[in-house]
């Protein structure tokens, strides 16, 4: 492998992450092509047209003595050249600040805002969400134990029903040998709805469709998640993930369980060509009955989803970027739904480093 494939790799494989120690790292990236579903619609109702992107990433990371900064930036706008109403903006701020307390105990606080909005989409999916917290680690030989808490607040603009305040713990254990970590985690938390809950009170003959009527007290879920981990990093970096939540809601329809195995490969080929490629297979199972009207949508983060990006340098900094993605429901436990996007553009990359 060439020094510039290695070091396109590393780019790519990290891009958003203040990984690097008194480094400064910009990503611009723009693209041309075509979404079939631009409202992320269910059954046959979708429309397809051609979209154009931008994104902007930039982070950075600093170190003096025993305080680790980082920070990062990133951007991400959509342009529907035959659906303006559709178009987008994302954008994320995070932070954190860490201290090294004894040689194997370290302690972190980090934070983040998010935030979606888009013009007048047809099925409005935006938010702000606002959370951090800390992280305590312990490094003990090749294992380390963590222990960390998040806070977060959920602003859901379409419907202030939806809005939450919740809290979660956090428990992970990591085995390091060579080029492979094992890592396991677990996590418990607590989310409280502005919105009120949802009873049911009875059920309509003769197809016992379910009668729910609004409660008195607010909306709350209890989740627990548990999850496993093995990645490899060596001349490609890999990752295999499988993770399973169970939530609990006083509200009907809120409770369900989630399983998520997610995998992942960045690998320089040929020509300093950069492949990478991401899987998420997912299945919610719901406690109650889901009634979906067909103006209901689920949006791409509850779906399953193969991605695949291409990167070539040109010149310096600049590279052209191939994207292919799908979206889709493989257990047919659902409304069916379809969405595939690809794209063509370039992207400039700059790294500075003392």
């Amino acid at each position: 492998m060439s020094r510039g494939g290695i070091a396109l790799l590393v780019l790519v494989a990290s891009a958003g992450s203040a990984r690097g120690e008194d480094s400064l790292r910009l990503r611009l990236e723009t693209g041309l092509g075509v979404d079939t579903n631009i409202t992320r619609s269910e059954g046959d109702v979708r429309k397809s047209g051609p979209m154009a992107r931008g994104v902007v990433d930039v982070s950075q990371a600093a170190q003096a003595d025993a305080l680790r900064l980082g920070i990062t930036y990133q951007a991400g706008a959509r342009k529907f050249l035959d659906n303006p109403e559709e178009d987008g903006l994302f954008q994320r701020l995070s932070g954190q600040v860490g201290v090294a307390l004894a040689r194997p105990l370290q302690i972190a606080l980090s934070g983040q805002v998010q935030d979606r909005t888009t013009r007048d989409a047809l099925q409005p999916r935006d938010y702000t969400r606002v959370g951090g917290g800390p992280t305590l680690a312990y490094q003990l030989g090749a294992v380390q134990l963590s222990l960390g808490a998040q806070f977060d607040r959920l602003v859901f603009k379409p419907d202030a029903d939806f809005s939450a305040t919740g809290a979660q713990g956090n428990l992970g254990v990591g085995v390091r040998r060579r080029s492979w970590l094992l890592d396991a985690r677990l996590g418990v938390g607590r989310r409280q709805f502005d919105g009120l809950e949802r009873i049911q009170t009875g059920v309509s003959n003769p197809d016992n469709t379910p009668i729910v009527e609004e409660g008195t007290a607010r909306r709350a879920d209890e989740s627990l998640t548990a999850g496993l981990g093995l990645s490899y990093q060596g001349d490609l970096l890999a990752r295999l993930d499988y993770a399973h939540m169970i939530n609990a809601s006083s509200s009907f329809g809120g409770g369900f369980t989630r399983q998520l195995l997610r995998g992942s490969l960045t690998s320089t080929l040929s020509a300093a060509w950069v492949l990478s490629l991401r899987l998420d297979v997912q299945r919610v199972a719901y406690d109650d009955p889901q009634f979906i009207s067909r103006k209901a949508f689920i949006d791409d983060e509850n779906r399953s989803s193969v991605v695949t990006r291409l990167e070539h340098p040109i010149f310096d900094e600049f590279s052209v970027v191939g994207h292919l993605g799908a979206w889709f429901s493989p257990f047919g436990d659902g409304p069916e739904y379809a969405r595939y996007t690809a794209l063509l553009g370039l992207a400039a990359n700059f790294d500075r480093a003392p």
